[in-house]
């Protein structure tokens, strides 16, 4: 299997590959998962793959997530939930569906980051097919780049249940191909739901191919604004000399300690998959005149490295 063509950025693929990197059944997992473009029922396809072709290994538990014996049995379940909330979104009884929002990439008057997100339509309909046509219609062909969508946001709404019970979120969200790419429904057990957002806690430490000052960006945010790429979270003094980031040596040995006392009691999370850099302040508006316009962000300039390209 190409593992590498699921990975969300050009530059982290071409470097792991060239380097060899072999992934076991739970990075694969945890790399589909993170795919952002790809269509929910091609995720399920390859999940289903990995289990078929893959050798079965742990799912390690992290600070946030469970352990699991076996990867197998997990993707097996993971798969079972997907298709589960689809039904539920999809099961019409006494429902209205309804566009909640879509978003634009690109163009005049988009918000920073690149995404211009445009709220509910005054449209409601018995079924999701009866909406999906109606986006259809309205949103399919643009004149122009600027009047290009990328993303559709379909809400139901229970007729009778104005106060719907704590957790029952019922969007599905659609490419520009109108498919769905992820689903929330109400409806699923405390096990499901845990099982359901497993992989988004998760944590994988790979290579990457950035060192300090490289100028990156996150490929997965349309027109995202570029910044000046520092460093990992979870690189020990060995990582940040070879990427050439700047740090205190007296301070290496606490910082490899830390580092050896997280690896030992798994206690890393989702929050330690940010890069940290430099970004341009949101204020500033000329960037030229404007040399006091960057500022350092220590919580990530962007949510997952594995996302960054130059």
């Amino acid at each position: 299997m190409d593992i590498y063509q699921w990975l969300n950025s050009k530059d982290v693929a071409a470097h792991l590959q060239e380097a060899g990197r072999k992934l076991d059944a739970a990075e694969m997992a945890y790399i589909v998962y993170q795919n952002e473009a790809a269509p929910l029922k091609q995720k399920v396809t390859v999940c289903e793959e990995i289990v078929g072709t893959e050798p079965d290994c742990e799912l390690r538990k992290y600070s946030n997530t469970e352990r699991w014996a076996s990867t197998h049995e997990f993707l097996g379940r993971l798969v079972e939930v997907q298709r589960k909330k689809l039904c539920l979104f999809e099961e019409p009884g006494r429902c209205l569906f309804y566009p909640k929002n879509s978003r634009r990439a690109g163009g005049a008057g988009t918000a920073a980051g690149g995404w211009l997100w445009t709220g509910p339509d005054l449209a409601a309909f018995s079924s999701v097919d009866c909406c999906v046509g109606y986006l259809r219609r309205e949103y399919g062909a643009g004149d122009s780049d600027e009047d290009a969508y990328d993303r559709f946001e379909i809400g139901k709404l229970r007729v009778g249940h104005p106060d719907e019970p704590e957790g029952w979120e019922n969007v599905l969200t659609l490419n520009a191909d109108f498919e769905a790419v992820s689903v929330e429904a109400g409806g699923l057990s405390e096990e499901e739901k845990e099982i359901d957002s497993l992989l988004s806690d998760w944590f994988l430490a790979l290579s990457c191919p950035f060192g300090a000052g490289d100028i990156v960006v996150d490929a997965t945010v349309p027109g995202a604004a570029p910044f000046v790429f520092d460093r990992l979270k979870f690189w020990g003094s060995k990582e940040l000399a070879a990427h050439g980031s700047d740090f205190d040596p007296g301070r290496a040995e606490r910082l490899d300690a830390g580092i050896a006392r997280q690896n030992e009691r798994g206690s890393w999370d989702s929050s330690y998959t940010v890069a940290m850099g430099y970004e341009l302040a949101a204020e500033s508006q000329n960037p030229i005149r404007d040399h006091g316009c960057a500022y350092y962000d220590p919580y990530g300039a962007c949510n997952n490295y594995l996302n960054l390209e130059r």
